[in-house]
């Protein structure tokens, strides 16, 4: 516990075992539960995670490109019972020691979701110039659409109390999870919204696999047809579709 207030950290993996074996028992002590949402792996993530003490959810679903990166954290919303709940991927690129202060900023400010962003970063080799210069193209995007001084629209750390999840009907089940949180946090009047700077650590499990053109260019185009359709979301998803670049490698 956080002054009083419980803390469930939610984890979402694909063939993430070594990392987890690392990521997992750095976890603080007032972490209250830990929920590792496993999407269709193959490498034993999720019987490493519950060796660990984690709590498993299995989340076999995925959009058409056959990521299931969104539909992990729902499900891991769904599990979480804790008053604050904090997302980070299962890679150890998030910092753990980060949560006390991110939590204690939230509590002392009032804020329902905070994003936490990883620029200025601390360590220029953690992300790759390319990446950089993605999520700087995307940030610029929300600037101008939303109005909004976005500093990682990107970030797969973020965090919320348990009655925002409720106001949030999220509908994004592959890699556009990431920045519909952010923005439907954003631009609801009931949901306070709030920035806060990380460290982001270099991945120790390998290179991603993401396919970086293809997932930042839905990116842009889900932010700009989110703007178009914000107060309708489920017409978003079906306007979303027409939209998709697809790939054989995923």
């Amino acid at each position: 516990m956080i002054y009083n207030k419980t803390v469930t950290v939610i984890i979402p993996c694909r063939n993430e075992a070594d990392s987890l074996r690392v990521l997992i028992p750095q976890l603080p002590d007032y972490i209250d539960q830990i929920i590792v949402v496993d999407n269709k792996s193959t490498d034993g993530s999720g019987d490493v995670a519950k060796e660990l003490g984690a709590e498993v959810v299995t989340e076999n679903k995925t959009d058409s490109r056959g990521i299931g990166y969104g539909y992990a954290h729902m499900a891991g919303m769904k599990s979480a019972k804790s008053d604050y709940i904090v997302t980070m991927d299962g890679d150890g690129t998030y910092p753990v020691g980060a949560i006390w202060g991110l939590i204690r900023f939230m509590i002392s400010h009032e804020i329902d979701f905070v994003t936490c962003s990883r620029f200025p970063l601390i360590n220029e080799k953690a992300i790759s110039r390319m990446r950089q210069f993605g999520v700087w193209l995307l940030n610029t995007e929300v600037q101008l659409l939303y109005g909004y001084p976005m500093k990682d629209i990107l970030s797969g750390m973020w965090a919320m109390n348990k009655k925002t999840i409720a106001k949030m009907p999220l509908v994004e089940g592959g890699w556009d999870l990431s920045p519909e949180v952010k923005l439907q946090a954003l631009i609801r009047h009931d949901i306070s919204f709030a920035q806060y700077h990380i460290d982001h650590h270099p991945r120790d499990n390998g290179a991603s696999e993401q396919q970086l053109f293809e997932t930042g260019f839905n990116h842009a185009m889900f932010i700009f047809l989110r703007r178009l359709t914000k107060d309708n979301p489920i017409k978003l998803m079906f306007e979303l579709r027409n939209y998709r670049v697809k790939s054989k490698k995923l």
